[in-house]
């Protein structure tokens, strides 16, 4: 699971929030869904399977009803799944099982 840079909420957060700081966390503007798909490649990952998940903002989730309806029909638009917060990444490590 890694966060999506393409996601505009990452950006503000990591310029007000006070824990957190772009100067630390500057990896999160390269790792696009495709960057990150190649570096694990390059790592020996096969079937690589990535999915977007989270549109709704996670302080929101469980505070307001039907939330998860809501977010199951954002992610059916393919342009706003584009825009999820996170990058769920599944694949295969050569010579490996389990």
């Amino acid at each position: 699971m890694e966060p999506n840079p393409i996601n505009p909420g990452w950006l503000p957060l990591h310029i007000f929030h006070p824990a957190l700081s772009l100067s630390v966390e500057r990896y999160l503007l390269r790792g696009t869904p495709g960057r990150t798909r190649r570096m694990l490649a390059q790592a020996g990952f096969r079937d690589l399977h990535c999915v977007f998940a989270g549109l709704v903002p996670p302080p929101l989730w469980g505070r307001v009803a039907r939330l998860d309806e809501a977010e199951q029909w954002l992610t059916s638009i393919p342009v706003l799944r584009k825009l999820a917060l996170y990058l769920l990444i599944r694949g295969d490590k050569s010579g490996e099982s389990g």
